[in-house]
């Protein structure tokens, strides 16, 4: 019956080289399409939508956020251009319409993948709060778009007939002319990722590089800043920072200390040999130290000089100065109990008479 009606002269009458029956086959698949994606966008995902909001699986809300990317305006251009598959139509007018639908499929993808490209960064980056975590995460979904949106672009250049081949030698031999003009910025922004996947130092940490010793405050994309003792804001390049030696205290179990002590040459010969025990006596009765040695070093031109190495049980700076302090004091303490005396640099002269 359908067919007896088509093949009316009338159905068959013809318009830029398409019949009417064409026109209306054209009319009749993408209506029918634009409803199905209707369907699709307004009842079907939205159901997804509302059932996986109650599930405790993350990766089937980004799907669904990625779905939701998908715009209305490519799915209207979608149902056309099929329903044009079944048209006539002229060579320049196919181009156009094949150009545009590379160009929004091409738009589209990208879109989609970068939704997970977040996901993931999300998930193992930003997920652990800290800064450099954070700035890592900038990083790689920076160049993760930026590679996305260079091979979309790519795409799309091939599906025009441009020479891609010649076009990537040629980006590339420009690539590498940016990227030496770019070094000392690219250096750096590699130099936060070795900064943070390497982690010699994290925000908070207590460090000491060339002449500087700050806390660390921020690490960023090109530098790092630290916070010095006087509060100053001191800004190195993270390129500096991987390139030299930086020693770390907050990482430290515990502070090795060194001092020296000296007594006087008056002071007798059994109480020398003492002196050692009553400084271990008295670094062991503070809490917080652990004793290591104490021995006669040196013969000095105005005293008899003790080395004495002790350890701080603990990282902080301030802990360690006021423990240091305190073995001072009670160093002096015994000392003046036990009669013996700290020298002063002192020079006899001995006149001689004619």
């Amino acid at each position: 019956m359908f067919d007896s009606i088509f093949n009316t002269d009338f159905w068959q009458l013809e318009y830029f080289q398409n019949s009417l029956k064409d026109y209306l086959t054209f009319l009749i698949i993408s209506i029918a399409l634009l409803f199905v994606f209707w369907i699709f966008k307004k009842v079907i995902v939205k159901r997804l939508h509302d059932f996986v909001m109650n599930t405790k699986f993350q990766f089937d809300d980004v799907l669904i956020t990625a779905l939701k990317t998908i715009s209305s305006l490519f799915l209207c251009f979608v149902a056309v251009f099929i329903g044009s598959r079944y048209l006539v139509l002229g060579d320049r007018l196919d181009q156009v319409l094949k150009g545009i639908f590379a160009v929004l499929l091409v738009y589209q993808v990208v879109k989609f993948v970068i939704v997970f490209v977040d996901y993931a960064v999300k998930a193992n980056l930003e997920a652990k709060g800290d800064t450099g975590s954070k700035t890592a995460a900038v990083a790689t979904k920076l160049f993760a778009k930026i590679l996305l949106w260079s091979l979309g672009f790519i795409l799309v250049l091939d599906n025009f007939g441009v020479n891609v081949t010649s076009l990537v030698a040629g980006l590339g031999i420009s690539g590498i002319a940016v990227a030496l003009a770019v070094q000392n910025i690219l250096s750096d922004l590699f130099s936060s990722f070795t900064i943070y996947f390497d982690k010699p130092f994290e925000v908070g940490d207590f460090i000491a590089y060339d002449k500087f010793l700050g806390t660390v405050q921020k690490i960023g994309l090109k530098t790092t800043r630290l916070e010095s003792l006087d509060g100053e804001n001191i800004v190195v390049s993270n390129k500096a920072l991987t390139e030299a030696v930086v020693l770390n205290y907050s990482r430290m179990k515990s502070r090795r200390v060194l001092i020296k002590v000296g007594i006087s040459y008056d002071t007798p010969v059994e109480k020398v040999k003492k002196v050692s025990g009553y400084i271990k006596d008295e670094i062991d009765k503070i809490e917080g130290i652990t004793f290591h040695r104490a021995s006669l070093f040196t013969l000095n031109d105005f005293s008899l000089d003790y080395e004495v190495v002790f350890y701080v049980n603990d990282n902080n700076f301030l802990t360690y100065v006021e423990k240091q302090e305190l073995v001072y004091v009670s160093i002096l303490e015994r000392f003046e109990k036990e009669g013996i005396s700290i020298p002063f640099p002192t020079r006899t002269i001995i006149e001689k008479s004619n």
